[in-house]
């Protein structure tokens, strides 16, 4: 487990290996990437049906995407309906998971246990939210679009493209931010 090195002068440098210290690091960050992630996930999945989900689904999504489809094409139309935004051609259903719930909890997973200082996790944190929360404001806007102009999309934008997107916002989001706040190593 402890690198050695026998210095010239026959004394033992105990100091542990830099590969060993890389994997040991790797291997907590991800458990306690999983960690987090699952407990957020299953503390979505306890207020399943609540007040806080009707808040974080109808309040926060639907209502806002109405109101950006209409201000961004107001022939659309759209209302909001509880879960629903209706327009004359569809409706979409948002449901959990369609709030963009899990690229949120897969950012706050990735930089809590990155190795930051407080403040810069907290700005991680909220950047990150941020984003994915605008990336599916987007996602919601193109499907609903999608069902008036090209109805044969909906499909690919709503299962691949969309949320393909969004994962790759959300990785390059973190990987900047973690270039931003990670320690340097003078060499």
């Amino acid at each position: 487990m402890w690198h050695t090195a026998v210095k010239e002068d026959m004394s033992v440098d105990s100091t542990p290996s830099p590969d060993k210290k890389s994997t040991r690091f790797g291997v907590i960050y991800v458990v306690l990437f999983l960690a987090i992630f699952g407990a957020l996930d299953y503390g979505y999945y306890l207020i399943r049906g609540t007040v806080v989900e009707h808040m974080l689904i109808d309040t926060l999504t639907v209502r806002p995407a109405a109101a950006l489809i209409n201000a961004v094409v107001p022939a659309v139309s759209a209302r909001a309906s509880g879960h629903s935004l209706l327009t004359p051609f569809g409706q979409i259903n948002i449901f959990e998971g369609c709030e963009g719930s899990d690229g949120m909890f897969l950012l706050i997973a990735a930089v809590l246990p990155f190795p930051a200082r407080r403040l810069s996790k907290l700005v991680g944190v909220i950047g990150g939210v941020s984003l994915m929360y605008a990336m599916n404001q987007l996602r919601i806007v193109a499907i609903v679009l999608s069902l008036r102009w090209h109805r044969d999309w909906f499909a690919s934008l709503h299962g691949l493209i969309a949320p393909t997107c969004i994962v790759v916002a959300g990785c390059i989001f973190f990987f900047a931010w973690a270039n931003a706040v990670a320690p340097r190593v003078n060499a």
